[in-house]
């Protein structure tokens, strides 16, 4: 047993948000051990000593034991080696650290990060709203979508290949590839307005992180220091279009790259609660955006752009200079807001033409 992983991981828990007790059980043979037997003791045993509150997840090569509320690890540990001790069953019981993002990302100037607009089963409007008139916050997407979107975003997290956890539903949870669908499903039933999937490389070289709200939202982003950021936002643009059937719109801007939502964007919050203008309008041009035909159709003039059909009526429209838009911008830049070049935004806004909405057009 890695008793001091699972100390700190515990202390860290509790020093950063909810309790919660969080152990792997890695089977010394998985290929013999019979997992589904092994798990399910395990939940008997747990949801007996805890109530109905804990989870027990399969993981690569074992499982994950999650006990939320809760802080003496010894407890748990306990439970969980005398349950294996019944079944006769070899394992190593450990925790790896909380993903030490506040370090790797603080300093970061801004990186190319995907702001994605899913197509809601529930049109905003037609949602219960609260006393103050804004509609209730629900994730709000069809059932199929919303596999196919967890699906890509697990699987590109894993890319990263090192650890992954999840948040936003109460105590920091660890994803992995064998059972990180179920965690994603479970926690974006709980998540108070946004759930946050990241990832962070061993040594921290590559960052990625998908944040999923409500009313269909999600942004993904990635930074690698040393990547170029035309090519980043290349990267990203193949994972949205792979999702472009599943958009009402999307687009690639330069964002902080610590958990970027699209309230942070200028009339982002306006943007948000008038999605029926998201079929006829985008928010602001982009080198990288996916659009519809009834948007396309507004447009002025996109001789400059590369237009291609990526999905029935989903265009990706793309700059010719990705280097321009998405390079980092320097510290005076940076401070300034000046990214892109404010020169290359207005070109691209004549472009664009009344497809760009206008402010005033937001209040109505």
């Amino acid at each position: 047993m890695e008793a001091a992983q699972i100390r700190a991981r515990t202390t860290a828990l509790r020093r950063t948000g909810p309790a919660s007790v969080q152990v792997r059980v890695a089977l010394k043979d998985p290929n013999v051990t019979d997992v589904q037997s092994v798990t399910a003791a395990l939940a008997t045993a747990v949801d007996a000593r805890w109530g109905g509150e804990p989870a027990v997840h399969p993981a690569t090569g074992g499982l994950w034991v999650i006990v939320p509320g809760e802080s003496r690890w010894k407890d748990v540990v306990e439970t969980i080696r005398a349950t294996l001790d019944t079944a006769g069953v070899t394992a190593t019981l450990c925790a790896p650290p909380l993903l030490d993002v506040d370090s790797f990302l603080p300093g970061r100037p801004v990186a190319p990060t995907v702001f994605a607009g899913l197509t809601m089963a529930t049109p905003l409007a037609d949602l219960p709203v609260n006393p103050s008139g804004v509609p209730e916050f629900r994730w709000g997407v069809a059932p199929a979508a919303t596999a196919e979107v967890l699906t890509s975003t697990l699987r590109w997290l894993d890319q990263v290949g090192g650890d992954m956890e999840v948040r936003g539903a109460g105590p920091t949870i660890p994803l992995d590839a064998a059972g990180g669908m179920a965690v994603l499903h479970a926690n974006l039933r709980h998540a108070d307005q946004w759930l946050v999937a990241h990832a962070l490389s061993q040594p921290p070289d590559l960052y990625r992180a998908a944040n999923i709200g409500h009313w269909g939202q999600a942004t993904f982003t990635s930074v690698t220091p040393d990547e170029a950021g035309a090519r980043t936002a290349e990267s990203l643009a193949a994972m949205v279009t792979a999702l472009s059937a599943f958009l009402d719109s999307a687009a690639v801007w330069l964002a902080n790259p610590l958990f970027p939502s699209w309230s942070s964007l200028p009339h982002g919050p306006q943007w948000i609660l008038r999605r029926d203008l998201w079929s006829t309008h985008v928010l602001d041009v982009a080198g990288i955006q996916v659009l519809g035909s009834g948007q396309l159709d507004r447009a002025a003039d996109l001789g400059a752009w590369t237009v291609q059909e990526v999905a029935p009526d989903r265009w990706l429209v793309q700059a010719h200079d990705l280097e321009a838009w998405y390079q980092p911008p320097d510290e005076s830049a940076w401070g300034q807001g000046r990214f892109p070049d404010p020169g290359l935004v207005e070109q691209a806004r004549r472009d664009f033409g009344e497809l760009v909405i206008r402010p005033e057009a937001l209040h109505g």
